[in-house]
């Protein structure tokens, strides 16, 4: 995971990382992630970038994608096909 020391820097056209969002978080928005998601806070992280990487680690995303009814994994499945113009490709499905 490429961690951006802040996250408000240019990062060249690529997308920002979830290091980067996580560091934009209020203290208020932390602790209601942390409520939903006991499991990122046990152990607890040494920093963000731990966090962020136990956050994007399979594990964790399989118990979130397990979570999910038919309509939300819908909705996942069409956002991810919208994909990202940051990424380098064009945005959308052809």
């Amino acid at each position: 995971m490429i961690d951006d020391a802040d996250a408000g820097r240019d990062t060249g056209g690529r997308a920002p990382t979830f290091t980067a969002w996580l560091r934009n978080r209020t203290d208020a928005q932390l602790a209601a992630l942390f409520a939903l998601r006991p499991d990122l806070v046990t152990p607890v992280p040494a920093d963000i970038a731990a966090l962020a990487a136990r956050a994007t680690a399979r594990p964790a995303v399989l118990r979130v994608l397990d979570r999910l009814d038919r309509f939300g994994l819908q909705v996942l499945e069409g956002l991810v096909a919208l994909g990202d113009e940051r990424l380098g490709g064009a945005a959308g499905v052809p």
